[in-house]
């Protein structure tokens, strides 16, 4: 069963906020663990609280993508997403892949992937 979290990420002074259907948290944490520089510093929604033990926040060092925005979907419909801080390492067919493995929407997996505004780094 999928889960809505509010996802908190940080790195240096900036905290970037994110509302994502995952398949589950083990599914968030994995997927920010892959693509993010920030640190993943919590989830909360439907029951679900998860506060990272690790204080030491990553200094912002621009290293990274400032956002990607996308919009994926099953046969239930399609949202658009936005993830902040992706590592400039991670290849646009990565990224999909890894969305397409932690996402949800509707409670199913993500099966479409519409459009993606993948800045190069």
């Amino acid at each position: 069963m999928s889960v809505v979290l509010r996802c908190t990420q940080k790195q240096g002074n900036t905290t970037k906020y994110n509302t994502i259907e995952f398949k589950s948290l083990a599914s968030a944490e994995t997927f920010y663990t892959l693509v993010s520089t920030a640190l993943f510093k919590s989830a909360y929604g439907s029951g679900v609280m998860f506060e990272n033990p690790i204080q030491t926040v990553p200094i912002d060092d621009f290293n990274y993508r400032f956002h990607c925005s996308f919009i994926v979907g099953n046969s239930l419909g399609t949202v658009m997403c936005n993830v902040a801080f992706v590592k400039k390492t991670i290849k646009a067919n990565e990224f999909v892949n890894y969305v397409k493995d932690c996402f949800a929407h509707k409670g199913l997996s993500i099966d479409t992937f519409v459009w993606c505004k993948f800045p190069q780094s």
